[in-house]
């Protein structure tokens, strides 16, 4: 990888961060997602709530069962391991199903495991009168752009080559960076670099350009605009790989995760614009709204009765899913995700 970004670079000059960041993760040879084998997994470089328990998705289709038409689709974009899909689609097995899914792994994994799914290149390639579309930890790892505020504006961050090393350099910044930081990061202190999510907000107005019925759900590490102003820097861009986090992306490029926090009042304010009905929450609250709750009742009640008829691996079964299910829940870790839901159907709509 670092052979191909000196060449780019010492041909066009320094890199915005969000060409940067696509290399990295998505080059068909080098990058971190399209080369070598599924990421997400206990066995992985991270784990996602999918990975912790299977009722992450039957809570799931509980949500999915409620917004949607039967004759919709359900689209999963970033489907990884299949994790989500598998379960989601055993609690609701009527539902015609796709993945739009970029890693060629990932696709092979899917392929393999739910052999009735259909795995399209592109959410255009979909056909159906209307759709639920999921994205799960998808549009933090979405190319991202990033700007430091100054007393005079806006500089861009970008990619430079430095004695031989990758560095962070402040270049003159695009036009479109900054019109998509003055109308959204307003409140980012002078001095404080910030997150420009040009691509995630315009996979979301593809999603929502494509199906004149739709329902989405993204669920990710975010918070609104005010929560993101003014971190530190080495808290803008995050890094995973072998279960651990902080792993330098400069000196390693291609063979680590980059994440970036959604801002979620972006999301919110252009789902908006085209006339859908947006929430955001957590996913705490999303699944206790879904029935976690209950759930989490049901699974005591059954380790109580377990136990009494003397099912020692039944009890142990029911206490493992009530671990998992409160893992999902802890507000100090998966629970504090933030959850958007978009909904615009013919009887929503403005």
């Amino acid at each position: 990888m670092l052979p191909l970004l000196f060449d780019h670079i010492g041909t066009s000059g320094p890199m915005p961060f969000d060409d940067f960041m696509e290399l990295c993760l998505y080059d068909t040879d080098e990058g971190f997602f399209s080369a070598g084998g599924v990421r997400p997994g206990t066995q992985g470089d991270f784990v996602t709530a999918p990975e912790v328990s299977p009722l992450f998705g039957e809570l799931l289709a509980r949500w999915v069962n409620r917004v949607r038409d039967e004759s919709w689709a359900t689209i999963e974009i970033g489907a990884g391991s299949g994790a989500l899909l598998a379960p989601l689609l055993e609690a609701m097995p009527d539902t015609s199903a796709f993945v739009v899914e970029r890693s060629s792994s990932a696709r092979e994994t899917i392929g393999k495991l739910l052999p009735s799914v259909a795995i399209a290149d592109s959410i255009v390639d979909v056909v159906a009168p209307g759709a639920v579309v999921i994205l799960n930890e998808v549009l933090d790892n979405v190319p991202t752009a990033l700007v430091r505020r100054t007393d005079r504006g806006w500089s861009e961050i970008a990619v430079d080559v430095d004695s031989g090393a990758l560095s962070l350099v402040e270049v003159p910044p695009r036009d479109v960076a900054v019109e998509w930081a003055s109308q959204h990061l307003k409140d980012t202190p002078v001095g404080a670099m910030a997150p420009v999510q040009i691509a995630a907000g315009a996979l979301v107005e593809s999603i929502l350009d494509t199906f004149d019925e739709v329902a989405i759900c993204v669920i990710d590490y975010g918070g609104s605009g005010t929560e993101l102003a003014g971190r530190p820097d080495d808290d803008v861009v995050r890094t995973y790989r072998h279960q651990r986090s902080g792993f330098d992306y400069l000196a390693h490029p291609g063979l680590t995760d980059i994440t970036v926090d959604v801002n979620t009042d972006a999301i919110a304010v252009l789902a908006e614009r085209f006339g859908a009905k947006v929430e955001v929450t957590t996913q705490r609250d999303f699944l206790r709204s879904a029935g976690a709750d209950e759930m989490l009742s049901e699974l005591r009640s059954s380790e109580i009765a377990m136990a009494r008829s003397g099912d020692v691996m039944g009890q142990l079964k029911a206490r493992s899913r009530t671990v998992e299910l409160r893992a999902l829940l802890d507000p100090s870790g998966f629970g504090a995700f933030k959850v958007i839901t978009i909904v615009r159907k013919r009887d929503t709509t403005p």
